[in-house]
């Protein structure tokens, strides 16, 4: 049962760290103004690697809140948007340890965090959460 759901968590997860930099250089030029954070777009697959391997159990996780929406809730639309929520309390709660100390616009994690929180969304709503089909037989 859990290996449709485990195939579309990962394909949010890997689209969040596809997504993820680009927005984030996006909202860190429109929230400081500068394309500092352009440099992390030219080293894209060693930090896309770094992000990978530290939200590893953050991607657990999300699986398996992914499972207990589809067991609990009934519409596949309200089942999207629970793991839309679960997905970006997870995001901003990866990031929100160095946004404690110093929470402005000046802080390089908040562009981060907006970034992945929208490749978060993005991938939940894009990507399709179909339930196998079940052959009967004759």
């Amino acid at each position: 049962m859990g290996f449709y759901n485990l195939k579309y968590s990962a394909k949010v997860w890997l689209s969040s760290l596809l997504i993820g930099p680009p927005v984030a250089t996006l909202a860190a030029y429109c929230l400081q103004g500068n394309w500092e954070p352009i440099c992390l777009m030219l080293w894209l697959p060693p930090f896309i690697c770094i992000v990978a391997l530290f939200s590893s159990l953050t991607w657990v996780i999300f699986w398996g809140i992914i499972n207990l929406v589809i067991r609990v809730v009934p519409e596949p639309f309200l089942q999207k948007f629970w793991i839309m929520l679960a997905g970006t309390a997870l995001a901003s709660a990866t990031v929100c340890p160095f946004l404690i100390d110093n929470f402005s616009l000046d802080n390089d994690f908040l562009p981060l965090s907006i970034g992945y929180t929208f490749g978060i969304i993005t991938g939940v709503w894009y990507c399709d959460l179909a339930k196998p089909v079940i052959q009967q037989e004759p």
